[in-house]
């Protein structure tokens, strides 16, 4: 079984190119010992500069392979921002990490996932996808 790093961005080109920069970083550091799972949402945030460069770096960097979510749509609601939109989208999308990471840990030995800043959130008592991936390493 390969170790594996799972990076999670937040949506949009800047979260997923931050996050490809540091899956390459963190290749070149460990010279291949991991491979790079880039994990992604699909849905209202997405653009086609988003299929390109998802594109372009399945073609040239083999270690780096993104999984997509099954495409959620969604309809932002106009009484709040565009980051508090974000946050729900993320929101619905918590069971496609945990079900994600379960997938994956199948064939790989998940060393570490990764955060963007943006991806997670803490709301009191509620269940959060940062608690989710906590409740997945107690019961490994």
């Amino acid at each position: 079984m390969k170790d594996a790093i799972v990076l999670y961005p937040a949506p949009g080109i800047g979260h997923l190119l931050s996050m490809v920069e540091l899956g390459k970083l963190i290749l070149s550091r460990y010279n291949c010992e991991f491979s790079i799972i880039i994990l992604l949402t699909t849905g209202p945030f997405d653009t086609p500069a988003t299929t390109s460069h998802i594109d372009r770096i399945s073609q040239t960097t083999s270690s780096i392979s993104f999984h997509r979510f099954p495409y959620l749509p969604f309809t932002a609601s106009p009484t709040l921002g565009r980051l508090a939109n974000m946050f729900e989208f993320l929101s619905l999308n918590d069971s496609n990490v945990l079900q994600s990471l379960q997938q994956l840990s199948e064939a790989s030995s998940i060393r570490a996932v990764i955060l963007d800043s943006f991806s997670w959130r803490e709301e009191g008592s509620s269940t959060t996808a940062l608690a989710k991936l906590a409740e997945i390493w107690k019961h490994d």
